[in-house]
């Protein structure tokens, strides 16, 4: 899946002064065990458990049905998002090097995040669960991008951007 319109994204970003970042990762309202769970509606309520078990089709297709709206639109968060809300933590913060920052919670899954990972309102970025993106590899084994870190990898940060097949859904992949 790619981005709606990236052009139109970074041209709202330049008339607009910015971009709205989910401040958690993707919620729901009922746990997800196994990828063949039900689909649900994303929720934004921080105490609710994190959206996982979905591939970054599904994850897309979640992201931009999320509101029906013409004041704005979803998506699934693209990589030029993703790179700059890290510039603007590590400019804003005293996090300089956020980019590179592993992950804070390993071992096991936060259901409502790790806030020791919190910078400028946003949760979990270097944390907790990798985050499908709307970038595409060039690798046709693994063409899904994903990005940040999670709770049972110390070798993936902030800024890691690594891919998964079309099918892959699992327990530590989430999106936002």
């Amino acid at each position: 899946t790619i981005a709606k319109n990236i052009t139109n994204f970074k041209n709202s970003v330049t008339t607009n002064g910015g971009y709205y970042i989910g401040r958690y990762e993707a919620r729901t309202s009922t746990a997800r065990t196994a990828k063949e769970d039900a689909l649900t509606q994303i929720t934004e309520k921080e105490t609710n458990q994190i959206y996982n078990y979905v591939t970054q089709i599904q994850a897309a297709q979640l992201a931009q049905n999320m509101y029906n709206s013409s004041k704005f639109t979803s998506d699934l968060i693209n990589s030029y998002a993703w790179d700059t809300a890290i510039i603007f933590i590590q400019k804003c913060t005293t996090q300089t090097n956020y980019a590179n920052q592993t992950s804070l919670n390993t071992g096991s899954l936060a259901q409502i995040g790790t806030t020791a990972n919190k910078q400028c309102n946003i949760f979990d970025m270097a944390s907790n669960v990798y985050e499908w993106a709307t970038e595409t590899l060039h690798n046709s084994d693994y063409p899904c991008g994903f990005r940040g870190g999670n709770y049972y990898g110390i070798n993936f940060y902030t800024s890691s951007r690594n891919g998964n097949n079309t099918s892959e859904s699992s327990i530590n992949i989430g999106f936002r």
